[in-house]
């Protein structure tokens, strides 16, 4: 297994996490109370925030390596 591998898995596997907790937030944020919808709303644009970066840097990894092998 080569660098290019292990930083492909070590990628792939925040931005599912960063999903799957963005989607956690999101199910908090419409099944809470309306006194609490503040508390997470930020949480949600917090990870919202962080997977769309993510998924960026993901991309970026992606279309290099195809760049190199191709």
């Amino acid at each position: 297994m080569g660098v290019g591998t292990i930083v492909h898995i070590i990628l792939g596997s925040a931005l599912t996490i960063a999903m799957l907790i963005t989607a956690f937030q999101l199910l908090q944020f419409f099944l809470s109370k309306s006194d609490k919808k503040p508390i997470y709303l930020s949480k949600v644009r917090q990870y919202g925030i962080t997977s769309i970066i993510l998924f960026a840097v993901y991309m970026l990894w992606i279309a290099k390596k195809s760049m190199l092998l191709g």
